[in-house]
């Protein structure tokens, strides 16, 4: 897929969104261990360019992968860190910023966990 946006300037939209989403989390963390009520959101504009990198990837991010990239990557748990699986069990790795956008600009092969 041929796109405007250069990988440095993908990756360094990635990795700020990624940063203001562990902040808010961490701050939020702040609280909650200072017994302090309720959460604290602060709002910032991380939706609205993972909104518009969705757009400007089109049927590429179809299964929203920049939001889950973003927002989930970084989950303990029953997700394999960075490995999203689809339903036929196939599924990609995408360890990084960078990973991302070669499989938005490249394809599949790119990123393959089989």
């Amino acid at each position: 897929m041929k796109t405007k946006l250069s990988k440095k300037n993908f990756v360094e939209a990635i990795n700020e969104i990624k940063k203001t989403i562990k902040y808010q989390k961490d701050f939020n963390k702040f609280f909650k261990i200072h017994s302090a009520d309720g959460c604290i959101f602060q709002p910032d504009c991380s939706d609205a360019l993972i909104k518009i990198l969705h757009v400007l990837f089109e049927e590429k991010d179809s299964d929203n992968l920049i939001y889950n990239f973003c927002h989930k990557s970084d989950l303990k748990g029953a997700q394999k860190k960075n490995s999203f699986e689809y339903d036929d069990n196939s599924g990609i790795n995408i360890n990084n910023a960078e990973d991302l956008y070669d499989y938005l600009t490249i394809g599949e092969e790119v990123c393959s966990n089989k």
